[in-house]
């Protein structure tokens, strides 16, 4: 569903482009049909599959918080508190 709305919002981008290119084809309101129906699929599928992360983690902004240890090493556990990211970081000497 998520690449059905991928596939629309890239119609109605490519129509709604040659629609103001070239004047004599007139498909702005097909373009912005397929805009919204591919809007429209991509949240629908985003809920669906809660596949949507926090603003600030998709751009690499997370709030980590120190969790453990890890056994046998020098490395400690941390993760992110909204989207559950893990990470593992080696302790400086």
């Amino acid at each position: 569903m998520n690449s059905l709305g991928q596939i629309l919002l890239l119609a109605g981008v490519l129509l709604l482009l040659a629609s103001w290119l070239i004047d004599g084809i007139q498909f702005i309101t097909i373009s912005l049909v397929l805009l919204g129906i591919g809007v429209i699929a991509i949240l629908i599928s985003s809920i669906r599959e809660h596949t949507s992360k926090p603003l600030l983690c998709k751009i690499g902004l997370h709030r980590y918080k120190h969790m453990d240890w890890e056994q046998g090493s020098p490395r400690a556990i941390y993760q992110c508190e909204k989207c559950g990211e893990v990470k593992r970081v080696m302790r400086g000497m």
